[in-house]
C-alpha cells in the first residue's frame, strides 16, 4: 500500500460565507472610509425644515450621531449649538424636547462644547425652555389638583 501525502491546510482560506454577509472587520474597515459629511448634511437640512415632524426627526437622529467622536468636529463646524439653541423655543413640544436631548448628548463631549453653549447664548433659550416645561407639566397639574381638592372640601 502507498503512503498518504499530507495535505496543505487550505480549509478556511477560500471558504464562502454561509450567511452571505460581510464580516464585522470588513464592515468596520468600510465604515472608516465613508465620509461623515455625506450623512450629516441631510440631518442638518432637516433642522431647517418647515415641518415640525422633520425637525423632530432631525433632532432625534442628531442626538444619536453626536455620541460618535468623529461626528463632533463636523457638527461644531456647522454651528449645531446655535441651531439647537434656536430650536429650544420652537412652537412644537416634540421639537423642543428633541433639541434639549440633543444638546444633552452634545455636552457630554467635554468642557469645550459646554463653553460653546455658553458663548452662543444658548443658556437663555434653555431657561425659557425650562420655564415652559415647568409651566406645562407641573404648574397646570398643580392648579388642577388644588381646584379638585377645593371642590372636595365643603365649608
Amino acid at each position: 500500500m502507498g503512503k498518504v501525502k499530507t495535505r496543505k491546510r487550505t480549509r478556511g482560506r477560500h471558504r464562502v460565507k454561509p450567511t452571505g454577509l460581510e464580516s464585522v472587520a470588513d464592515a468596520s474597515k468600510e465604515q472608516l472610509g465613508v465620509d461623515a459629511a455625506d450623512h450629516m448634511l441631510p440631518l442638518l437640512e432637516k433642522l431647517c425644515s418647515p415641518s415640525a415632524d422633520s425637525r423632530e426627526c432631525g433632532c432625534a437622529c442628531l442626538a444619536n450621531q453626536v455620541l460618535h467622536p468623529r461626528a463632533m468636529p463636523l457638527l461644531m463646524k456647522h454651528g449645531i449649538v446655535k441651531r439647537l439653541g434656536s430650536m429650544l423655543v420652537d412652537e412644537s413640544d416634540a421639537v423642543r424636547l428633541g433639541a434639549a436631548g440633543c444638546l444633552r448628548n452634545l455636552t457630554i463631549g467635554g468642557h469645550r462644547i459646554c463653553a460653546d453653549v455658553v458663548e452662543e447664548d444658548v443658556m437663555s433659550s434653555l431657561v425659557v425652555f425650562f420655564r415652559q416645561v415647568w409651566y406645562h407639566n407641573f404648574y397646570k397639574k398643580y392648579i388642577a389638583f388644588l381646584s379638585d381638592c377645593c371642590d372636595c372640601v365643603s365649608f
